[in-house]
C-alpha cells in the first residue's frame, strides 16, 4: 500500500457490483486493484485516483483520457 493512501480492499463499489480483493500496484497517479464483478462472475480491474490528485483538473483529465 502507497503511503498515506486508504486501502480500497474488502470495499464494495456501484451498489456491491464490484467488490475490490487485492492491490496489484500503483504509481504516480493511481493504484490499481484486483475486483470482482459479481454481474458477470470475473474478476476485473480497478484504478483508483491517488486522492492527492483528484482536486487537480489537469490530473483528472490525463487520468480519464488517457
Amino acid at each position: 500500500m502507497m503511503h498515506g493512501e486508504p486501502s480500497w480492499i474488502g470495499k464494495r463499489l456501484c451498489s456491491g457490483r464490484f467488490e475490490v480483493r487485492e492491490e496489484l500496484g500503483g504509481g504516480g497517479m493511481a493504484r490499481v486493484y484486483r475486483a470482482t464483478d459479481h454481474h458477470l462472475g470475473t474478476d476485473v480491474v480497478v484504478k483508483v485516483p491517488l486522492r492527492e490528485l483528484v482536486n487537480n483538473r489537469d490530473a483528472v483529465r490525463r487520468f480519464l483520457y488517457w
